[in-house]
């Protein structure tokens, strides 16, 4: 049991730092606002999304296989602050 919570945590903390990277690249973004963008930023904001998305749901299903409730609960905060990151990224499209 204990060995499939560490292998749990190492999941949920790689894609945590993934997230964080993300997240800090967001916050840049937001304070240099531009008005245009290229295809190219286009392209990597859509990816930036689906990504988010994707470790969203992953999140979630994790959360809904763990029996510890600390765990369980780490894995759907990840997941909320993963849709709420998607939500910042697409407010970059409107």
């Amino acid at each position: 049991m204990e060995q499939i919570k560490l292998a749990l945590l190492i999941i949920f903390l790689n894609i945590l730092c993934d997230l964080k990277e993300t997240n800090s690249e967001i916050q840049m973004r937001g304070v240099f606002y531009m008005t245009q963008i290229n295809q190219l930023e286009l392209q990597n904001l859509r990816h930036l999304i689906y990504s988010h998305e994707t470790s969203a749901k992953k999140l979630e299903a994790y959360a809904q296989q763990a029996t510890d409730p600390q765990v369980k609960q780490l894995f759907q905060k990840s997941a909320q602050d993963a849709r709420n990151t998607k939500q910042q990224l697409m407010s970059f499209l409107s």
